[in-house]
């Protein structure tokens, strides 16, 4: 249970949010609204189910576009609890576009598209758990970090082709985009949450001012140095 406990703090932790962070989760949702509205006007003659999930999802994202709007004016404090929409929205953004696939496949390809995006995250996961306390000592961390990055490589070469096949007609389109949904949920909790007060302690009392992602960098920028010193002294 302890070893479940350190996981989920360590990939589960809320990163360090910023004002930016709510600005571009503002653009993100305006840009998936024109895409949505793009598509509505383009099915406007022609009435049929995309035009109908295009005009939900267009108004869906504006929503998101004015609650991430608003988090940023209010997110001034630590525990403002609009510090959490950035969660929120990048997971309700998520689900629509799942479901989305779900609704808009054929036949023969919903049930890759209902379980792929589900089945590689889970597997990516239990890769993580297993490697969790493995290869600790300061001369294997470079060995562990190719070892928990396998799941993200294995992901990001299957997007890569499934884009290639597509671009071929070999497979169709609502497959490329599971599996492009896939890499991105398989990211997320092995990439996104490094930015967490769990990898950068040092910042748990300025990580959602202005300056954290600065000071972020900066401590980033000190470990790479002292890194190449370190390199240069041996």
């Amino acid at each position: 249970m302890s070893k479940i406990k350190r996981f989920i703090k360590r990939f589960c932790t809320r990163p360090l949010y910023t004002e930016g962070s709510f600005a571009y989760g503002v653009q993100g949702c305006l840009f998936l609204a024109f895409l949505g509205t793009a598509v509505f006007l383009g099915t406007f003659s022609n009435y049929n189910e995309f035009h109908l999930y295009a005009g939900i999802l267009t108004t869906i994202f504006l929503l998101l576009a004015i609650l991430n709007r608003i988090g940023k004016r209010y997110c001034g404090n630590l525990q403002s609890h609009w510090l959490k929409l950035p969660y929120i929205t990048t997971m309700i953004t998520i689900v629509i576009a799942y479901i989305t696939l779900v609704l808009t496949s054929s036949d023969t390809d919903r049930m890759f598209v209902i379980w792929y995006p589900i089945i590689v995250p889970l597997l990516s996961w239990i890769w993580q758990f297993i490697f969790m306390d493995k290869f600790t000592g300061e001369e294997q961390k470079r060995m562990k970090a190719l070892i928990l990055g396998v799941p993200l490589f294995i992901a990001l070469l299957a997007m890569a082709g499934s884009v290639i096949l597509n671009t071929f007609k070999f497979v169709t389109l609502s497959v490329t985009a599971a599996i492009c949904l896939a890499f991105i949920n398989t990211v997320c909790p092995m990439d996104f949450t490094r930015t967490s007060e769990y990898w950068h302690p040092e910042l748990k009392q300025s990580r959602y001012d202005g300056k954290a992602m600065a000071a972020l960098r900066q401590t980033k920028s000190i470990k790479k140095t002292d890194q190449q010193k370190m390199k240069l002294r041996k």
